[in-house]
């Protein structure tokens, strides 16, 4: 009797002997506020994290303390373990850059990067678009696909609607403004065929006269084709440009 009752007593005390999960918790915050990184990671090293916490605050905040402590404690590859739990568990958790190390919100946006990126190329796989997986804030999209600049929207020949990605406005304004100006060419050097000089004007027979004042007018209407087009196409870029942002 006095056998079990001594294996009963010992159980008991190192069951009150034995901190809680709450407690532990609590004794590594304490280390890690004064900056013992090393014995905060002690207090919590026995705790499973997603078992013997209840809240998700707690295993966020258990976890966070193990993030940094082990930064700040040069073991990457552990931090790098704790944060891809931490986003197993909350895919959306960011450190708070104000009161985090900067190396440890760098490490975090470099895993939650990886993370993102795997699961575009899952999304790849299985025929879904990528886009429908959220971004991180972080991640700036233009990296991706870089947007055009609004100077674009002034180029000729329909390319300020080609880097838009409108390749149909493109050829038509291209179409346009390119025959303008070729027909403008052409009938600047029609009409200077009947120059003898600069503005001085062979019009020695009716035929010649008609002929002038054709070229003349038909390199005046081509040159103001050219520049209404321009115009045209100018706005509906501008148009366009605004749409997309």
């Amino acid at each position: 009797m006095n056998f079990c009752f001594l294996i009963i007593s010992f159980f008991s005390l190192q069951s009150i002997a034995q901190p809680s999960a709450q407690e532990s918790l609590a004794q590594s915050q304490s280390y890690f506020n004064q900056g013992k990184y090393t014995k905060a990671l002690q207090a919590i090293a026995n705790l499973d994290v997603r078992k013997d916490l209840d809240s998700s605050e707690d295993m966020l905040d258990a976890l966070k303390i193990r993030t940094i402590a082990y930064t700040e404690s040069n073991l990457l590859e552990q931090a790098r373990e704790v944060i891809r739990e931490l986003l197993f568990i909350n895919p959306d958790y960011k450190f708070d850059p104000f009161d985090t190390p900067k190396r440890v919100v760098e490490l975090a946006e470099h895993e939650s990067k990886i993370i993102w990126e795997k699961n575009q190329q899952l999304a790849l796989l299985k025929n879904q678009k990528p886009n429908l997986i959220e971004t991180p804030d972080y991640i700036n999209i233009n990296n991706i696909k870089s947007k055009p600049s609004f100077y674009t929207t002034f180029l000729p020949f329909g390319i300020n609607h080609f880097s838009l990605g409108s390749s149909l406005k493109g050829n038509i304004y291209l179409s346009i403004q390119a025959a303008s100006l070729i027909t403008n060419i052409g009938a600047f050097w029609w009409k200077q065929s009947y120059l003898e000089k600069t503005f001085y004007p062979r019009l020695a027979s009716q035929d010649d006269k008609k002929k002038f004042q054709t070229a003349q007018i038909t390199q005046y209407v081509a040159l103001s084709t050219l520049l209404t087009t321009l115009a045209v196409s100018i706005i509906d870029a501008m148009i366009g440009f605004s749409k997309g942002t």
